[in-house]
């Protein structure tokens, strides 16, 4: 796998998350090496994630999701930030598997499918990194 990096900003609306989709699938052509399971497995997380931000995050109301793809040798990390309400960071990244008032299903998938999920407010905006480390399982 190459080095890649890219950037792109959507709209806060579901319609706008096929453009998001389709920007993932250029970025993973770019980076090289990255196996239809593993594409599928962050594309369904990166999905996830930008629609909580859409429903939870925003309510409904305009906004703009700004996204940053990385990858290297070892891992890709897709960070997500948007301008929507502040959310504590167990709405964000779930509890952990077992714990009363788990997070729903969406969040245990998107844990299944990555090697970490962190979540910051940084400046007044969101942050929610993604990550996977290329050769997890």
């Amino acid at each position: 796998m190459r080095r890649a990096h890219s950037r792109v900003r959507i709209r806060a609306e579901l319609a706008a998350i096929s453009a998001l989709r389709h920007r993932f699938v250029e970025f993973c052509e770019r980076a090289g090496a990255i196996d239809g399971r593993l594409r599928s497995e962050l594309m369904l997380a990166l999905d996830e994630a930008a629609t909580n931000i859409v429903r939870h995050g925003y309510s409904g109301n305009p906004g703009v999701i700004d996204v940053e793809f990385e990858a290297n040798e070892a891992r890709i990390r897709i960070c997500l930030w948007d301008d929507g309400i502040e959310r504590a960071e167990d709405d964000c990244i779930g509890l952990p598997p077992g714990t009363p008032g788990e997070g729903g299903m969406g969040l245990n998938l998107m844990r299944a499918m990555l090697t970490s999920i962190e979540y910051s407010r940084e400046n007044g905006r969101n942050l929610l990194v993604l990550v996977r480390d290329v050769h997890k399982r």
